[in-house]
């Protein structure tokens, strides 16, 4: 019988010997065996009000619609964004953006809150152009087994940001 928790046999190799796996480099976040940690990583949850984002990253997907669903299977973009909380935090976070006409409203705000398209203007979504950008975002929360997440109500509009009365503050 072999040991389950033989941390040499992570892998499926069984020498007792870290070295022979592979290793990623230290810009993707990945750690090796023997690296150093800090990071309490203290969860953030912003209070509601708006806030700067910056899209970090996407990722292409499909949506499979079930019984009782609101929209039929269909094409979605992941988006994930930092929410810039100033001196209260940072929330990393991922919106579904379902590529469907009964959501086009929404794909609308999010590219003019990315300053990509004016209101009123047809647009091609211009996906790649998307990463990287900046944009405002009201946030709200949301309770998943008595925990408290951010999470994004709407996409706002440049033009439609009071930075004043916004909730973010540095």
């Amino acid at each position: 019988m072999t040991d389950q928790n033989n941390w040499g046999g992570f892998g499926g190799q069984s020498n007792g010997s870290f070295d022979n796996q592979q290793t990623k480099t230290a810009d993707d976040g990945c750690l090796d065996w023997d690296d150093e940690i800090s990071n309490d990583n203290d969860f953030v949850v912003l209070e509601e009000g708006i806030y700067p984002f910056t899209i970090k990253a996407l990722e292409r997907g499909q949506y499979i619609s079930h019984a009782g669903s609101k929209l039929p299977d269909c094409k979605k973009v992941i988006v994930h964004i930092t929410i810039d909380g100033g001196t209260k935090g940072t929330v990393d976070t991922k919106e579904n953006m379902f590529l469907h006409r009964s959501c086009e409203g929404i794909l609308c705000a999010f590219f003019v809150s990315l300053g990509l398209r004016q209101k009123g203007q047809p647009l091609k979504m211009c996906w790649n152009d998307a990463v990287g950008k900046t944009g405002w975002v009201k946030t709200g929360i949301r309770v998943h087994d008595g925990k408290k997440y951010t999470q994004v109500k709407s996409w706002v509009a440049p033009d439609d940001v009071d930075k004043q009365n916004s909730g973010f503050s540095n």
